[in-house]
């Protein structure tokens, strides 16, 4: 046979693959569209994890693009420095962030999305924050913007929901970090995830991916008797196997071609949507969600042969026996050995590597031991769907007796087991997936407290920079604020001796709030304290002593722009010590009751206070935050949190992959039910025949209904028993690779499982109506 003969007998094989998926009748349109929507689902979800990156990267870029520059930059040639620092504030648990700018001259560098510098008094304003203010719910937020305001575009925001802002400010001397800008950016140095999250991040990549792929194989098996029928009776009539295989493919491969287009248009429309939703404070612009062309078509090619090859697979017995298709024989009993492999190999992969994350440091990450453990995985997930038609053919095998729709659904177990477990297939993926990300969520919860957790709700966090404030006056405004149950604080500000390492801490506060944060007892006018540093430090300077001039910090950025000596140690000195449990940090300081020092002195002290807050009244913080506003932004307002920064990077490192994992499982688990959806349909479709056969000869409905049930349930519980096995196995065998012990959340686990077992009796319960109408007279028509 010639070159042009083989190519030409190929093209007339996939043409007639084509025409029996297309043509014939109804039934081949719903095959074609059924098998269309399952693959076109999974596609579209392919598509949204191949944005992922893209969607980081921008977010990224977006976030340093409008960063203010931590470092002092270098004067630009033709451009006026502005002067920026950072801010933010609170509205009801919402961070609203922002940046003060000052102008300093006419041409001054401009921020992302701004196009005009607001002036002083003005502000720029994000569409989201915008909204807010002018709605009722942002009524109490309004005050700390009372000014006119403009919109940022959108390149200058990282989300289409972040709240965030410019504001003109006439002077910005008092904040010591403000910089003066020549142009806004700054790159942001890669960071190494942790071993502990890098295993979320393996966990939910592959819980998200694996089902798509099932859900795709499974798609292209829909209608599977039906067209084994078709293929045997090519075969009986002459065709050989390599011709059957031919036809096979080209009625797949239309399918598949149709749902990847069904799943790019789907995607393309998709995300014009994804402007809407806000996940756990995060939203993307639909222009960031867009995958590499690579990936695109990656996904384009790989899907078709991924169908193409699945459906060859489930070929072999209809190449061997196709008078066994054609009357619909028993299959033949599955076997155990070969399924085996991936489970064995994965666990294998896995167990080798205890341990082995960690790298010879301690801290970062083996790369070598990232390959092995993801493979091991996947291919402890994978093995999920090839065990489960083995486990539900051996456990139906045993049923016996019952009710007729016990008895009913069992025997169609017992002839096609196997699609019951492709129904099921992506579902115990997801659930085995999402065990396992618990059983590693528990530990690391445990190893990274979440540093902006308030320690105490109850309590507020009140500080004011230093610039012309009186502290005492802004007690008595604070005191004033509704729902506030105390109001204590002191201010402080930094002394310089004439040596040059003679620093000191000048704490004022009453005098009740001395006693009560020392052991003072003899509290009065023209006396002072001095606290001894703290046990286990080391003080360099000098212990003050009456009559000594020192030069008191007058702009609160402890640079001193005008060290001079200012004041002098009051001649009634004596010894302080502070209680035990002081919120403050007192060591090595002098005391002074109010008055202690010159008016002009006083007002340049950094204000701390703590205020406890009424709990019956949840907006007694905002009401403190408006009271604070004339400061232009030199308050803060905030909980009381556990301050570690070390601890605060890494809990918003872990908040960051637990928000995307969780995105992902979720994204994984819609689609499981879309997939149990659609092929419940398709069974529906296949089975409308026998079940109006039944229905004809006298069986009651509700004995029907509840056989389909049941066919349902049965496979979905003894998947959620596996999957439950295969998930905390795998959580076992992936703590052991950073050498974490394993802690099992029993709650959560059945929780996971119930929620599997409910998604699959929901969508039974869908499709109802259709096994309803099945049962119909007209359902005994055949084309």
């Amino acid at each position: 046979m010639d070159t042009r003969t083989a190519v030409r007998r190929w093209v007339d094989d996939l043409a007639l693959g084509v025409r029996l998926a297309v043509g014939g009748s109804r039934n081949s349109w719903a095959r074609l569209s059924l098998t269309a929507v399952g693959i076109g689902i999974g596609v579209a979800v392919l598509l949204l994890a191949a944005s992922f990156l893209n969607i980081k990267d921008d977010h990224d870029a977006r976030r340093s693009g409008r960063a203010v520059p931590t470092a002092a930059q270098q004067p630009v040639p033709g451009l006026d420095p502005l002067v920026a620092v950072r801010t933010s504030t609170e509205f009801r648990g919402q961070s609203v962030q922002g940046v003060l700018l000052q102008s300093t001259g006419g041409r001054t560098a401009l921020p992302p999305g701004v196009g005009v510098l607001p002036k002083a008094g003005e502000f720029l304003v994000s569409p989201a924050l915008n909204k807010l203010l002018d709605s009722a719910e942002g009524e109490l937020l309004r005050p700390r913007f009372d000014g006119p305001r403009r919109l940022i575009a959108g390149a200058g925001l990282v989300g289409p929901h972040e709240l965030f802002f410019y504001a003109g400010v006439a002077d910005l001397s008092w904040a010591g970090d403000a910089r003066a800008v020549y142009s806004f950016g700054e790159a942001k140095s890669p960071r190494e995830l942790e071993p502990l999250l890098l295993l979320l991040v393996l966990v939910g990549a592959c819980t998200m991916l694996i089902p798509v792929v099932v859900f795709i194989a499974t798609s292209t098996r829909l209608a599977a008797a039906a067209r084994d029928r078709r293929l045997a009776a090519l075969r009986l009539v002459g065709a050989d196997a390599a011709q059957t295989r031919r036809v096979a493919a080209g009625e797949t491969l239309i399918g598949a071609v149709l749902g990847v287009l069904l799943g790019g248009a789907v995607f393309l429309l998709g995300r014009q949507l994804v402007e809407l939703v806000e996940l756990w404070g995060t939203s993307i612009f639909a222009a960031d969600v867009r995958p590499s062309l690579w990936l695109v078509a990656l996904i384009a090619l790989g899907v078709p042969v991924l169908a193409v090859a699945v459906s060859m697979a489930a070929l072999r017995n209809t190449l061997v026996d196709p008078l066994g298709s054609v009357r619909q024989a028993r299959p033949i009993t599955r076997r155990l050995a070969w399924r085996l492999v991936p489970l064995l190999l994965g666990g294998g992969l896995l167990a080798v590597q205890a341990g082995g994350l960690i790298d010879q440091t301690g801290s970062g990450t083996s790369g070598r031991a990232i390959v092995v453990i993801a493979a091991g995985v996947m291919l402890l997930l994978v093995s999920i769907p090839l065990l489960l038609p083995w486990a539900i053919e051996k456990t139906v095998g045993y049923f016996r007796g019952g009710h007729p729709a016990w008895q009913l659904a069992v025997r169609r177990m017992q002839l096609d087991s196997g699609t019951s477990a492709r129904v099921i297939g992506g579902l115990a993926v997801v659930l085995a997936g999402g065990i396992a990300l618990q059983t590693v969520l528990m530990t690391a919860q445990r190893e990274f407290p979440p540093a902006d957790r308030p320690s105490d709700a109850a309590r507020l966090l009140v500080s004011v920079r230093s610039g012309a404030i009186d502290p005492p006056a802004v007690l008595g405004q604070l005191s004033r604020a509704p729902g506030l149950l105390s109001v204590t604080g002191i201010a402080s500000t930094l002394a310089r001796g004439p040596g040059v390492n003679d620093f000191y801490s000048i704490v004022l506060a009453d005098c009740a709030e001395l006693s009560r944060q020392t052991d003072i007892t003899d509290c009065g006018p023209g006396k002072a304290w001095r606290v001894a540093p703290n046990p286990g430090t080391s003080d360099p300077s000098p212990p003050p002593v009456p009559g000594q001039q020192l030069m008191i910090d007058v702009d609160g950025t402890g640079r001193g722009p005008a060290w001079q000596p200012n004041w002098t140690v009051p001649a009634k000195l004596g010894p302080a010590k502070a209680r035990v449990g002081s919120e403050y940090s007192l060591g090595a300081s002098i005391l002074l009751p109010t008055g202690g020092l010159p008016p002009e002195l006083a007002k340049q002290l950094y204000l701390s206070a703590y205020l406890r807050i009424d709990p019956a009244q949840p907006d007694a913080a905002e009401h403190v935050r408006n009271v604070l506003g004339p400061y232009n932004w030199r308050a803060s307002v905030h909980p009381q949190y556990n301050d570690n920064s070390y601890n605060r990077e890494r809990a918003q490192s872990y908040g960051t992959v637990r928000r995307g994992v969780l995105i992902g499982v979720l994204v994984a688990l819609l689609l499981a039910a879309a997939s149990l959806l659609v092929i419940g349909f398709e069974q529906v479709r296949e089975r409308r025949r026998p079940l109006a056969v039944l229905s004809a000869n006298g069986v009651p409905r509700r004995t029907l209904a509840g056989s389909v049930l049941w066919q349902n349930a049965v496979p979905v519980l003894l998947a959620a028993v596996v999957s439950a096995g295969a998930g905390i196995g795998l959580g076992a065998l992936l703590l052991r690779t950073v050498n974490r012990p394993l802690l099992l959340d029993w709650t959560s686990v059945g929780v996971s499982a119930g929620a599997a077992v409910l998604a699959a009796l929901v969508v039974s319960l869908l499709t109802l109506p259709s096994v309803l109408r099945a049962m119909r007279p007209e359902g005994l028509r055949a084309e």
